[in-house]
């Protein structure tokens, strides 16, 4: 496993990747990982595509999510 060390002298940039990382329920360098990956267009891990999903779930609040399996069934049974 590589290893990359970043000294940052901005505190609003790490206080911000905080918050991020805090928002998708991960430590701040799976989140500065998964921004390299979007930015250097590597495929993300399970960890990451789960985060993106935690986060597009949560632009809606208090709101059922649809379970996919249920619009397989619907959709197989027209």
């Amino acid at each position: 496993m590589g290893e990359i060390t970043i000294k940052v002298a901005d505190e609003a940039l790490v206080r911000r990747l905080t918050e991020l990382a805090h928002t998708h329920q991960i430590s701040p360098e799976a989140e500065a990982t998964a921004i390299l990956r979007r930015a250097t267009g590597v495929p993300l891990d399970r960890e990451s595509r789960l985060a993106t999903a935690r986060r597009i779930a949560a632009l809606t609040p208090h709101r059922r999510q649809t379970d996919a399996t249920e619009m397989l069934r619907e959709d197989r049974s027209r």
